[in-house]
């Protein structure tokens, strides 16, 4: 279970110097940035010959620095000068913190999103969790460089500021101090309900991605029946209401951004009465001191105002945050079980069943064994759910009930990376990823696996006229849309047999394959024949490409009919 704390903690940790130098930093340039201002009440001592309560606040440094006004300048200068470095080292410190804080959550978040059972994105799309990599992690660095790191070091200059304040005049701190706390609770009530806004907005904007993702995947279908319009439509009624999201947001947050420094100067305006109020009733306040809190004041406007939207940025924040940690939670693939251990091959299936539901199951009661070393064909009617049997078998999905067991296993108590490392699949489920032919099936591009492929392809594809052959350097589009259906078809076989894993899970074996095509992958998958578990899926056997050790029969919803093609034969 993660949480907020957890995630920023752990990075604070890992980079505290960096943290370190960066708040010192701004500690430092803040420090400088008071005085700057402070420092000005020295300048009209030294220049008119006067005193003031603001001017002796230097009287701690040696005399030579002040000793007359290009000698004040001189310090003045470089004041500014530090200033100026403090607060490039603590900015980019800032920043560098901010990048590295979305390199982190960005490749934690990739990385479990892989483990993450795919069952889950089967059954709610995954356009919605793309936005995680934009706007939500955009938050969370906003979170971390505006709403911690740059809130730290602006806290840090208010106390000193405040300070400054109190010691002109506790009074005066006292108005400030008012004004400060009424103006933080009307920001805190409003962002509480902008907060609102912005997660019922990014709601609406991961449900408009997940459409047209899914819509874009299907495009040739809605070109094919003429479902533009109806679809359009959809998009229109969705992408009005992100507007109206989008419209309440930018309304809420433009009066906060309006309403903070209004109420900032509305507080300067109280302070300054008070002071007359002050004088009139005889307080000693000369001028040099009353100009030093106004010029102090002004100063301080910026950071009184990144202070206050500071509030915003946690709203927002905490809601990427609630993004993020909802993804971070979805159940995944255990990282700690012990590894499998490959032995022969043998696979069992007891009662095994799935769904996305417990209600609603694909199917149920699988009961089977298949013997290792030896060619099975499970024949299933379409629509049982043979591609997700193989997805169940690879541990890509998790089982509903039952169990599957591999060589005296049990696949959920097994580290189901290392069950992969020994089974692999033939299946339009599993595209082919990479730019070129080479890469699809090698999962490489290192010069010394090329000639294994090259040699792979040439065994495959011998025989098929020149003009439906691939090369290796050939280009395949984004999950080789750019290939014929066989020509994948040949490629994920390509790929299953590099890897020369024992055990072999093929979905319709010789679907979208030319006769030639089928010649050359019978051959190949009967030369390892006593090597290898091969489990064909296929919805009819009604060809003699290829004779199988066993045929087993799935019927819906649970009765299975075992033939054994040895048994017939004894059978006569």
């Amino acid at each position: 279970m993660y949480t907020k704390q957890q995630i920023l903690f752990r990075f604070l940790r890992e980079n505290k110097v960096l943290t370190l130098v960066t708040l010192l930093s701004g500690f430092l340039a803040s420090l400088l940035f008071i005085l700057l201002p402070v420092s000005l009440g020295k300048y009209f001592e030294l220049l008119f010959g006067t005193g003031s309560k603001r001017a002796h606040f230097l009287d701690w440094l040696p005399t030579s620095w002040m000793s007359d006004v290009p000698a004040f300048l001189l310090f003045f200068l470089g004041m500014i000068v530090l200033r100026t470095v403090f607060h490039f080292i603590q900015r980019y410190g800032t920043g560098l913190l901010g990048e590295r804080f979305a390199q982190q959550v960005r490749e934690q978040l990739f990385q479990h999103q892989l483990r993450v059972h795919t069952a889950i994105y089967d059954k709610g799309g995954i356009g919605k969790y793309l936005l995680r990599y934009s706007g939500d992690l955009q938050g969370l660095q906003n979170y971390l460089n505006t709403g911690i790191l740059q809130f730290a070091v602006d806290s840090l200059l208010m106390a000193i500021s405040l300070g400054f304040m109190a010691w002109l005049s506790p009074v005066i701190l006292a108005v400030v101090l008012t004004f400060f706390l009424l103006t933080a609770i009307v920001v805190f009530l409003m962002n509480k309900r902008l907060s609102f806004v912005t997660e019922r907005r990014r709601g609406t904007r991961s449900e408009l991605l997940t459409f047209v993702n899914e819509r874009l995947i299907s495009a040739v279908t809605l070109k094919a029946f003429n479902k533009e319009v109806p679809e359009v439509q959809k998009f229109g009624k969705k992408s009005a209401q992100l507007y109206a999201d989008g419209n309440s947001f930018q309304r809420g947050y433009s009066f906060i951004y309006a309403l903070v420094p209004g109420l900032v100067y509305f507080g300067l305006a109280a302070t300054l009465f008070a002071i007359y109020l002050l004088k009139k009733q005889g307080a000693n306040f000369d001028s040099g001191s009353t100009l030093s809190f106004v010029l102090l004041f002004v100063t301080i406007l910026p950071v009184l105002r990144r202070m206050y939207r500071a509030n915003s940025v946690w709203e927002m924040g905490n809601v990427s945050f609630q993004k993020l940690i909802k993804v971070l939670d979805l159940e995944s693939e255990q990282q700690d079980l012990p590894s499998f251990k490959f032995k022969k091959g043998k696979i069992e299936l007891r009662a095994l069943g799935f769904g996305y539901t417990r209600k609603k199951m694909m199917f149920s009661g699988l009961t089977m064994t298949i013997p290792p070393s030896s060619i099975t064909v499970l024949m299933a009617p379409n629509g049982f759910g043979k591609s997700t049997l193989v997805k169940l078998m690879m541990g890509i999905y998790p089982v509903s009930e039952g169990k599957l067991i591999v060589d005296g296993q049990d696949a959920s108590q097994v580290d189901l990376k290392s069950l992969r490392r020994s089974i692999t699949a033939v299946s339009d489920g599993f595209s082919l990823i990479g730019e070129t032919v080479f890469e699809a099936i090698s999962y490489s591009r290192k010069p010394e696996k090329r000639p294994a492929a090259a040699l792979m392809l040439e065994a495959l594809q011998m025989g098929l006229p020149p003009e439906t052959q691939v090369s290796l350097d050939k280009k395949i589009g984004e999950q080789g849309i750019r290939l014929a259906a066989g020509q994948r078809k040949l490629l994920q076989y390509a790929r299953a047999f590099l890897s020369e894993k024992p055990i072999l899970l093929v979905d319709e074996p010789f679907a979208d394959l030319s006769a030639e095509a089928r010649i050359n992958i019978v051959r190949k998958l009967t030369e390892k024949k006593s090597e290898r578990t091969t489990i064909l899926l296929a919805s009819d056997w009604n060809h003699s490409w290829i004779q199988p050790d066993h045929v087993i029969e799935l019927d819906k919803p649970s009765a299975q009919k075992q033939f054994s093609k040895l048994q017939d034969d004894e059978n006569g």
